[in-house]
């Protein structure tokens, strides 16, 4: 019974949990299909200035082989750090025990940790405004948030913000989940998820389409929703 509960509540803390979707991407080359569940870069950026239906959008980047953090005492290598876009406490839910989550990563050189993160790296939580040497960048603390429940899709220990993004956008760089939080209002219409695939589809070829037509690569793209409510028994991807 214990364990129903815990699969069944996957995300269920999320306020915003029926209407977060992720954008997974279909790629179809020479005879061969992928379907993964990362996008390009400039979809959320492109979402939220072009589709009113869109409330938020944001893009995790996983350092899946890990990153090496420095306080002023040693070095670790922690394997639970994500790059995360600024809007990402406007769509996702914790607890700030410190700090502003409006602010928290607003700017390029800004870290958020949890509070075992926080412990870990110095010896408490109040930790706002002291420093991280993460992947060879310094970062500031920003804000402590409780740590990430164990049954959730994405659990972080640090969340940092973005370098500078690159003046021209890259619909080759595919290294980020893409999280879209949708309009109550919006998801209410009958016609709403045909209507994305179509605005989706149109994304695709005006842009990712576009862009190896022009490199000559035999590769076409789909992009698609799929629920957070849900994922973690669906997340085959």
């Amino acid at each position: 019974v214990l364990f129903l509960f815990d699969q069944l509540g996957y995300d269920s803390y999320q306020a915003n949990l029926d209407r977060i979707y992720r954008i997974n991407t279909r790629l179809v080359s020479e005879g061969s299909i992928d379907h993964v569940a990362i996008a390009a870069a400039p979809l959320p950026e492109t979402l939220v200035k072009n589709y009113p239906d869109v409330d938020a959008s944001v893009r995790f980047e996983p350092k899946s082989s890990g990153v090496v953090v420095k306080n002023d005492k040693e070095a670790f290598r922690d394997y639970d750090t994500f790059g995360a876009s600024a809007d990402v406490f406007k769509m996702f839910t914790y607890t700030f025990l410190h700090g502003d989550p409006v602010s928290a990563l607003s700017r390029p050189d800004q870290v958020v940790l949890t509070r075992s993160a926080a412990i870990k790296y110095f010896g408490g939580a109040d930790v706002v405004g002291n420093t991280l040497e993460i992947g060879g960048k310094s970062k500031m603390v920003t804000a402590v948030i409780e740590d990430v429940p164990q049954n959730s899709d994405i659990r972080f220990s640090l969340l940092t913000s973005f370098d500078n993004e690159p003046a021209e956008p890259d619909w080759f760089d595919f290294s980020y989940y893409v999280f879209v939080t949708f309009k109550e209002e919006s998801l209410k219409r009958p016609d709403f998820f045909s209507s994305w695939e179509k605005n989706l589809q149109s994304l695709a070829d005006d842009n990712i389409n576009a862009a190896m037509k022009k490199e000559n690569l035999d590769m076409r793209a789909s992009m698609h929703l799929q629920r957070l409510k849900g994922l973690h028994f669906e997340n085959s991807l």
